[in-house]
């Protein structure tokens, strides 16, 4: 996601205010699906409508936060990612 938000934005920079919704949408719900795929891969038991759920929220989270990295971080992609790592594997946690 960091390296497809720094390629937008400079290939797309005329453009990119434009077409930002569209992409945002698109992006957000292709993590969406990823996540539910693999969180009902792991999770046979939990109600599907809950496993939706984290898959939307997960998939919000990482978009949220290349977006919060391309805007506010001085810290590299690869730090940005070290430091998130936790909060993404503890959503996906079994409980």
């Amino acid at each position: 996601m960091t390296n497809f938000q720094t390629e937008l934005s400079t290939q797309c920079r005329n453009s990119y205010e434009s077409i930002s919704a569209i992409i945002v949408q698109k992006i957000k719900k292709e993590l969406e699906t990823v996540f539910y795929a693999l969180l009902l891969k792991r999770i046979l038991l939990k109600e599907k409508e809950a496993l939706r759920i984290g898959a939307v929220m997960l998939s919000w989270g990482i978009y949220g936060a290349s977006v919060d990295w391309q805007d506010n971080s001085s810290i590299s992609a690869e730090q940005y990612i070290k430091i998130a790592m936790p909060n993404l594997l503890n959503g996906m946690a079994v409980h």
